[in-house]
C-alpha cells in the first residue's frame, strides 16, 4: 500500500558510520494508541509512542515493556476562528478560557498523568514562563465577561480528531 510506512536504511558512508548502529529503520504511521500498544505486545514493532493514558497502568504492568516518560513530549491545543462569531471579541474567548477546567481535564480524560498548562512547553523546560501560569476555572468571571459581551450564552463548533482520548476532552470542554 502507497505511503503506509517510512523505511530508512543505514548510509555506510555516511561522514559518522562507526556510530550508527542501526541498519534499517521502519516507521508505521498508526493512529489509534491501543493498536500500536497491541502491536508492541505481538512483536510486530519494537518500539511505540504516545500511549494512551488508560493504557499506561497495564503497560507498566507488563514485565516484556519498558516504559519510559517525559514532561515535555506533546501538547494539545484548540485554536480560534477569530474572524466570524462571538469568538471574535476577546472577552467571548476569555470567557471561554475561564471556563475550562485544565485540572478536571487532566484527571477525567488523561488519567492525571499531565501536567496542566497553558503553554506548548513544560515546566522546567527553557522555554517555560513560570509566571505566565494558567487562569484557573472561574465560572462567575466567564459569565461576567459574556455578560460584558452582550452576550448570555454562546454555541461553537468544536472539532476534534477521532481519537477516544480528544473526544473527551472535547466532552468536558
Amino acid at each position: 500500500m502507497a505511503q503506509d510506512r517510512i523505511e530508512l536504511e543505514r548510509f555506510p558512508e555516511h561522514w559518522n558510520a562507526a556510530n550508527i548502529h542501526v541498519a534499517r529503520l521502519v516507521f508505521l504511521p498508526m493512529p489509534d494508541s491501543t493498536v500500536r500498544l497491541l502491536n508492541l505486545r505481538a512483536g510486530q514493532v519494537d518500539v511505540i509512542e504516545r500511549l494512551a493514558p488508560s493504557d499506561l497502568a497495564d503497560a507498566r504492568r507488563d514485565r516484556r515493556l519498558r516504559v519510559a516518560e517525559a514532561t515535555s513530549i506533546a501538547y494539545q491545543t484548540m485554536s480560534i476562528n477569530m474572524a466570524t462569531g462571538a469568538l471574535r471579541d476577546g472577552r467571548v474567548r476569555e470567557a471561554l478560557e475561564r471556563s475550562i477546567d485544565r485540572n478536571i481535564i487532566n484527571q477525567v480524560a488523561l488519567e492525571g498523568l499531565f501536567i496542566a498548562n497553558n503553554q506548548p512547553e513544560a515546566p522546567g523546560t527553557a522555554y517555560h514562563f513560570a509566571d505566565l501560569a494558567a487562569p484557573r476555572r472561574d465560572p462567575a468571571a466567564s459569565r461576567a465577561l459574556l455578560r460584558a459581551a452582550g452576550h448570555e450564552r454562546f454555541a461553537f463548533t468544536l472539532k476534534v480528531t477521532n481519537l477516544p482520548v480528544e473526544a473527551q476532552v472535547a466532552q468536558i470542554i
